[in-house]
């Protein structure tokens, strides 16, 4: 029973290794730039660089909340109110993008994208938590940035 055990484990970790080695991405310098100035609470900016860290991104700021040079990626963190209830979900959207030219835009290459609508905890009518658990559950699907 206990190599049973120890055989499982071993199979568990050696798996979970091999899955992160895999949702991973290779960048040059793995530096991503953020605009600077938001109209999100601080506590969500905070969360949203925080995550960003993790998945080893080095924040440098947008020039002018604008501007970035030619080849740079860039993060946007978009949140939304939805809906007409009492308790509004909150919709994230996290993108990140390779910039075309000086100036970013819409046409500039998506790297990776996800949304996430989050209607629970209830815990307040604003729902900063709610917006705080859907940053969280956006970035399980961006990819860990790799140097190369």
């Amino acid at each position: 029973m206990m190599k049973i055990i120890l055989i499982s484990s071993l199979f568990l970790c050696l798996a979970n290794t091999i899955f992160a080695q895999a949702f991973s991405f290779n960048h040059e310098n793995c530096q991503i730039r953020i605009a600077r100035r938001s109209y999100y609470a601080d506590s969500l900016k905070d969360i949203y660089r925080e995550e960003l860290e993790k998945k080893n991104f080095k924040i440098q700021y947008l020039i002018d909340d604008r501007k970035a040079f030619k080849g740079d990626l860039y993060s946007n963190l978009t949140i939304k109110r939805s809906g007409e209830k009492l308790y509004q979900d909150c919709v994230v959207k996290v993108s990140i993008k390779e910039a075309k030219s000086r100036f970013i835009g819409p046409s500039d290459k998506t790297l990776y994208e996800k949304e996430v609508t989050r209607r629970y905890p209830r815990l307040t009518m604003k729902g900063n938590e709610r917006c705080r658990f859907a940053i969280k559950d956006a970035f399980v699907h961006i990819p860990t940035c790799k140097e190369n």
